[in-house]
């Protein structure tokens, strides 16, 4: 007996069983702690996209201090709709206006959690080797596309498909060269501004028998068929509380950089965001199509009396009541296009979109239907081709407002548009 007692004291090593247990405490310590870092990682990339909005707010309103428009900004990063985007962006606000961001410092408006590298205005900067690029800025403002490191660049004015300004065609060498040097400057941005803090408004006009209609001969996206970019007077004149204006958010993949871009390590077919949300539109779902205000479209009917010409008068916006709204007189639901941001942010088992808003505040908003989008309230198909899984409403007006115009919130009177 004292000899069995001795061996077992005197034994070195573990048993195999020892060995087994240690292994698998070991391993589950570990996926425990990769767990727990990657959490830690993910909170911090989105603790650090919504500090980059903050400061974007700060952007604004430092930019909106010194223009003698009090705009929030010079434009969206969009070459051919708002021009050199080294001059008139709100990108190139941040950086030589007010000095927000820096590219000393790698400070930049650019969301570290989303996979996309900039914006689809990139490949508008490349150009194109057998087409030019077409400038869809007005007459008067077609100077903004000549200014800057951009000022060589071929553009067609007029839509002819030949060059009136500019001696460097699209996808030379030497200009992806100066694309790269814009980039390396610091000019890139992934997050998407909303219509509303571009474009502010739709024009509109007077027609020969007295209806206000709308004066959109190039489409709302464009600087000539909208009021241009959102001012301190527009956003205090607005029913609209600030605190429910979306003005930049995350944005979703929506194409491929055309060409490689070395500076700042920009792979051929990386993901690239849209230069703004759509604008006011009304889904169609025998077309499973977003179909926008149209040229000359009545909005304001010189007999008032006929209201089925007033498109968005008495719509209903979703609420928790009533989460896919009304479409008021003319049946249709007007809201804002907003499937150009995308929920970037995985936390726990969501994703999430950053959104700034008027007031400075950023707030998230959650997928629910798997689609990685926010729907807010159109009556999508199931099964459909524009991005959306289906109808849910996954942001209301107590969220943030999607109405068409900021100059109405929520039911529109029945008095004559403003």
């Amino acid at each position: 007996m004292t000899l069995c007692i001795d061996r077992r004291l005197s034994r070195n090593g573990f048993s195999r069983i020892e060995f087994l247990v240690v292994i698998f405490l070991v391993i589950t310590m570990s996926t425990l702690a990769f767990v727990a870092l990657r959490k830690s990682r993910t909170v911090a990339r989105t603790c650090s996209c919504q500090n980059v909005l903050r400061d974007q707010g700060i952007a604004f309103y430092s930019f909106a201090d010194i223009d003698p428009n009090s705009a929030f900004c010079t434009g969206a990063y969009d070459y051919l709709r708002d021009g050199d985007v080294t001059k008139y962006s709100f990108v190139a606000d941040g950086l030589d206006a007010v000095g927000i961001w820096s590219f000393k410092g790698d400070k930049l408006p650019l969301c570290l959690e989303n996979a996309a590298a900039g914006n689809e205005s990139l490949n508008d900067l490349i150009g194109h080797k057998e087409q030019v690029n077409h400038c869809l800025l007005p007459e008067e403002l077609q100077i903004r596309a000549l200014s800057g490191l951009c000022e060589d660049f071929e553009l067609d004015f007029n839509g002819d498909q030949r060059a009136d300004s500019g001696s460097i065609p699209g996808a030379t060498p030497e200009r992806i060269a100066i694309v790269d040097e814009i980039t390396a400057k610091g000019y890139l941005t992934n997050y998407v501004p909303s219509w509303f803090l571009v474009r502010t408004d739709f024009r509109m006009k007077t027609d020969d028998a007295g209806n206000e209609v709308i004066n959109n001969p190039t489409g709302l996206k464009q600087l000539g068929s909208t009021a241009g970019p959102l001012t301190i007077l527009k956003l205090d004149s607005s029913p609209v509380l600030s605190n429910l204006i979306p003005l930049i958010a995350d944005g979703t993949s929506v194409t491929q950089l055309s060409h490689s871009l070395k500076s700042r390590n920009l792979k051929q077919n990386s993901a690239l965001v849209a230069t703004m949300t759509a604008g006011p539109v009304r889904y169609n779902p025998e077309t499973d199509q977003f179909v926008s205000f149209q040229d000359q479209q009545i909005i304001v009917p010189e007999d008032l009396t006929q209201y089925q010409y007033r498109p968005f008068c008495q719509d209903k916006l979703p609420t928790t009541d009533q989460p896919l709204g009304n479409g008021g007189m003319d049946g249709h639901l007007w809201m804002q296009d907003i499937s150009a941001w995308g929920t970037v942010h995985q936390v726990d088992k969501t994703w999430q979109c950053n959104v700034l808003m008027a007031d400075g505040s950023v707030k998230s908003f959650q997928d629910q239907n798997g689609d990685r989008l926010l729907n807010p309230g159109f009556n999508i198909n199931e099964n459909s081709q524009t991005g959306y899984t289906n109808g849910k409403t996954e942001v209301m007006i107590i969220d943030f407002y999607t109405g068409p115009t900021l100059a109405y919130q929520g039911s529109y009177p029945k008095g004559t548009f403003e």
